[in-house]
């Protein structure tokens, strides 16, 4: 079962992956192809954070060289 934080914790990082193709200017086949997963689900991650496997966030973010850091706020 997906809770509520989980849903938003997806959501903000999907934005985030968004927000980082963009400003590189990366088509979405490059990353498709880049990162081994299909454009569509790319699609559906960056257009609302559709819920899809903690393994596909973590290919896109390997293949942006990001990573989640978390701080005590």
């Amino acid at each position: 079962m997906t809770t509520n934080y989980n849903r938003r914790f997806k959501h903000d990082i999907s934005e985030q992956l968004a927000h980082i193709r963009k400003v590189r200017r990366q088509p979405l086949f490059e990353v498709a192809k880049g990162s081994g997963i299909s454009p569509e689900l790319i699609d559906k991650l960056e257009c609302g954070g559709r819920q899809i496997s903690w393994k596909s966030y973590y290919q896109l973010m390997s293949y942006y060289h990001c990573k989640i850091i978390l701080i005590d706020a």
